[in-house]
């Protein structure tokens, strides 16, 4: 009730990085979401290394981090055909 630990294992800053992320690839924005992924990258980064993640942020991000670059191996400009039979 009231959110009370709704955003647990999650930061402002890279949340905010994450829903540009988000937009960026739904609207189909590739160099702007990859741009966006570094960025995520980095800022993650330099959080974890300066100490300013709590044990479940680190690992939440460390799991999103991996996911999308799972996604962004196979995310191109180039356009996926079926060749006809």
């Amino acid at each position: 009730m009231f959110g009370i630990g709704k955003n647990k294992g999650k930061h402002k800053e890279l949340e905010e990085i994450l829903d540009r992320i988000k937009m960026y690839m739904e609207n189909n924005y590739k160099d702007s979401a990859k741009d966006a992924f570094a960025q995520l990258k980095d800022k993650f980064n330099m959080l974890k290394n300066s100490g300013k993640l709590k044990a479940a942020q680190e690992e939440n991000y460390t799991e999103v981090i991996k996911e999308l670059e799972k996604q962004f191996e196979t995310y191109t400009h180039k356009v996926n055909t079926i060749e006809k039979i």
